[in-house]
This record gives C-alpha cells, sequence and structure tokens, in this order.
C-alpha cells in the first residue's frame, strides 16, 4: 500500500484532514510517519509483517503495551481506533497511530540531579503498574530470559562482523552475562520498555517528567532492567562521564521499587553490565559506520568502566545508603 493512500485511509476513517506534506522516517523494523492535521500531530507506524520478532519488538505487542498503561492513566500514546480494531492490517504490513503527546524530550545537556530524581519517580510508577500486566502474552511474542537474549543478539552481531570475536572486552562481557544468566529468576516481571533512555522521556516546561514514548523495544520480562537502563542513561553525561550525585538522586527516587522487591546490588550491577552489552549488539554497526575501532564503542567503554573495582564500590555505596540499609531498617520497624 503506498504511504499517500495508506494516510488518505487512516485520515478518512479518524475523520481528520490533512495539513501539510508527510514526513517519512525509517527505523529499524518500522517506517515512521509524522502527518499534521486539522486534530494535531499525529505519528504513524508501519510495521512489515515478520514470522518472528526483531529485536525485543512487537508491532501487536507494542500496541497492547500502550493500550495497557494508557488504560491504567500513565502517559503514553494512545493507539487511535481504527475501525473495530487499534490497528489496520494489509497482506504483508500491519499499520497503527496515535496523535502526539504534549512534553518535550529530554536532551542530555539537561540532565541534572532534580531531572533523574523526577525520572526514577515516574518509573516507579511505570514499574507499580507493569507488574499487573497478566493478561496472556499475544502473537506467540515469549517471555524473555533478558541476559540469554542478550548473549544470544552478541553471537547474531559476531557473524556480521567477525573480528568482534578477537576483541577481548567483548568476550569478556559475553561470559560474565552467561554466568548470570539466571541472576533475575526470583525479580518482578511486566511489560519492560526496554529504552528507557531520556530522549524517550518528555518534560513539562518546570521540568516535571510527563510521559514515556516510543513502546517499539517493549518485551514481557525482567523490569530490573528499565531501572539500570533508567540509571545509566540518566548520569552518564557529556564525553561519557558519570556523574554520580545524579545516580544519586535516580536511586533515592527508584528505591521503594528496589526495596520492595528485595533486589540485591549483584542483581543490579549485573544487569547493569549485561544492558551495556545489549546495547553495544545494537550500536557496534554504527561504530564501524563512523570509521572508529570497535572498541571505541559507548558501550563497551562503559563496560570497562564499570570494571574498576574502585568505580564498583563508590555504586556500592550509593546503592547501600539508599536500598539495603533502608531495607533493614524496615525489617527492624515491622
Amino acid at each position: 500500500m503506498q504511504f499517500q493512500k495508506l494516510i488518505k485511509k487512516l485520515c478518512d476513517v479518524l475523520g481528520v484532514e490533512v495539513i501539510s506534506e508527510p514526513n517519512h522516517i525509517q527505523s529499524h523494523a518500522a517506517t515512521n510517519i509524522t502527518q499534521n492535521t486539522n486534530k494535531g500531530k499525529m505519528f504513524i507506524r508501519v510495521y512489515p509483517k515478520l514470522s518472528c520478532k526483531l529485536e525485543t519488538g512487537h508491532a501487536m505487542f507494542e500496541i497492547q503495551s500502550l493500550s495497557f498503561f494508557s488504560n491504567k492513566g500513565i502517559n503514553v500514546p494512545v493507539p487511535l481506533t481504527l475501525g473495530k480494531n487499534l490497528y489496520l492490517e494489509t497482506e504483508n504490513q500491519i499499520i497503527f497511530a496515535y496523535f502526539y503527546l504534549h512534553g518535550t524530550p529530554i536532551c542530555r545537556t539537561e540532565l541534572s540531579v532534580e531531572l533523574a530524581k523526577n525520572i526514577g519517580l515516574f518509573l516507579c510508577k511505570i514499574l507499580e503498574i507493569s507488574v499487573k500486566y497478566s493478561r496472556e502474552v499475544i502473537n506467540e511474542e515469549p517471555f524473555v530470559n533478558s541476559f540469554e537474549y542478550i548473549v544470544q543478539i552478541a553471537n547474531k552481531i559476531e557473524k556480521e562482523i567477525p573480528d568482534l570475536k578477537n576483541l577481548e572486552i567483548w568476550n569478556i562481557m559475553k561470559e560474565r552475562t552467561k554466568i548470570h544468566v539466571n541472576i533475575l529468576n526470583d525479580s518482578p516481571k511486566g511489560i519492560l520498555h526496554a529504552d528507557y533512555y531520556y530522549e524517550n522521556i518528555l518534560k513539562d516546561e518546570m521540568g516535571n517528567v510527563v510521559g514515556l514514548i516510543d513502546f517499539g523495544d517493549a518485551y514481557h520480562g525482567y523490569i530490573l532492567h528499565d531501572v539500570t537502563i533508567g540509571a545509566m542513561e540518566a548520569c552518564v553525561l557529556e564525553d561519557e562521564i558519570w556523574n554520580l550525585e545524579i545516580f544519586n538522586a535516580f536511586i533515592e527516587a527508584s528505591s521503594p521499587f528496589l526495596i520492595k522487591n528485595s533486589i540485591s546490588f549483584e542483581q543490579f550491577f549485573e544487569t547493569l553490565m549485561a544492558d551495556c552489552l545489549r546495547f553495544a549488539t545494537y550500536t557496534i554497526s554504527d561504530t564501524l559506520k563512523c570509521k572508529k575501532d570497535l572498541k571505541s564503542n559507548i558501550y563497551i567503554g562503559r563496560y570497562e568502566k564499570l570494571l574498576s573495582k574502585n568505580f564498583k564500590e563508590k555504586l556500592f555505596e550509593i546503592y547501600n545508603s539508599f536500598v539495603l540499609c533502608n531495607k533493614y531498617y524496615l525489617k527492624f520497624c515491622s
């Protein structure tokens, strides 16, 4: 279906009028179309039908995740009703649309202690709802044992970039992830955003976090990953400098979830390490396109930083001050 015909069909179904030319952006799996209408700016996602999921994303699960969170009062894009469903289906495509949310994506240069606190508090609200997801996962979308899956996609990228096998730090990353493959077995599961990254988080003029976008990687799995991804992306500033004051603020704000679910520092730290490997696999091809050597990938660099005993101890001190100490205090008071 040509995009012009697709947009016309969507607008006819929704009863809106086009007021500008559309813009097309090709993402990893979907074609994204932005279209100004008389009722607001509309975002259209066009997914090819696939026999299996791509990365962790799945069109139908993305739609279901957005519906689940929006119905629970979390400000996420709301899929528009297109006839009888929240999507249109052609022989080769699945299409859905929503209007843009109010708010501005956070820029890296805006990251601060106060903003990290708000990001962590907002995430706690999401996680509290995420664990309530109980509907059967649709379209045979499997539960993802995240560590095992990360190793699988690392093996996959090695076929495209064989030199990775000769990179010592890469092999260390893979081996450590394999060793800890079952470390999250007793931790809570739910809908995982899987990219709790500042540019996907919306704020208002006062710096309040007001919404979350881009559920293209959402899957059903261990939701601690959203905490570790959020912590890392909130506190690593320009020039890959880790700001521990910001990390401190994020952990303090996220501590109710960590305490309630008895998340140990080892679980948190090893998940953080595994997510460095996850995002290294997603970005290593772009690293090469920039004519840089493999080791210059920022997530490999972050992993090497985490290998420092001194740095790990600093993270532990922060984690301990808000999570472990408070947990023992609550036990004492109960």
